[in-house]
Order: structure tokens, then sequence, then C-alpha cells
């Protein structure tokens, strides 16, 4: 498998994954993930973003529940997050990209 942006081997290993939303911050240090040897881009497979997703939806009812207010500076959604999706980049959608940095809302 190649990086969709520099065109680097990928390798299984583990990444960070950091997100703001909806007044929390959630920080993973070791997700298992694909791993550009050249650039260091992390790809998250579908179990691993399914595992997130619901994470983050779980995450979403507690926080609602203590009355967290979201910040201004969030957009659309309530997330904040530092890397645009690759597939969005490459014109390719999700499904058909394979593993991917997910773009959560």
């Amino acid at each position: 498998m190649k990086c969709m942006y520099c065109q680097g081997k990928m390798r299984k290993s583990q990444a960070p994954f950091h997100i703001d939303r909806k007044g929390y911050h959630l920080s993973l240090e070791a997700v298992p993930a694909w791993v550009c040897g050249q650039c260091g881009e992390p790809y998250f497979e579908e179990h691993e973003v399914k595992t997130i997703q619901r994470l983050l939806r779980q995450l979403d009812r507690q926080t609602a529940n203590l009355g967290v207010k979201q910040s201004p500076a969030y957009g659309l959604g309530g997330t904040r997050i530092s890397r645009p999706h690759p597939a969005s980049l490459s014109g390719r959608s999700p499904a058909s990209a394979g593993p991917f940095y997910p773009h959560f809302r």
C-alpha cells in the first residue's frame, strides 16, 4: 500500500488520534494504523474508525448530560480537526480510499 500524500510505503503500526469536539478534547495515543514510512501520515482501518466513532457518540451523550457548552471556535457539527480527510484530497470517496484518517462530524 502507498501513501496518498507522498507515495511512501505504508507499514502497520500505531498512531495518535486527537480531536477537539463539542467542549471536550479526546486524545488516544496508540491507535492501530497504517503509517507512512516516509512522511508519517496515519491511515486508520474501518474497525478502528467505527470504534472511535462509537466512543465519540458516547462522549457526546455524556457531555450533553453535564451541560457542557460548545466553544464558538468550533465549526458545523461541533468538531475541530487539524487534517483534511485524505480521500477528499484525492477526489475519491472514503469507501473507495481504503484505510483512511477519519473525519468525524
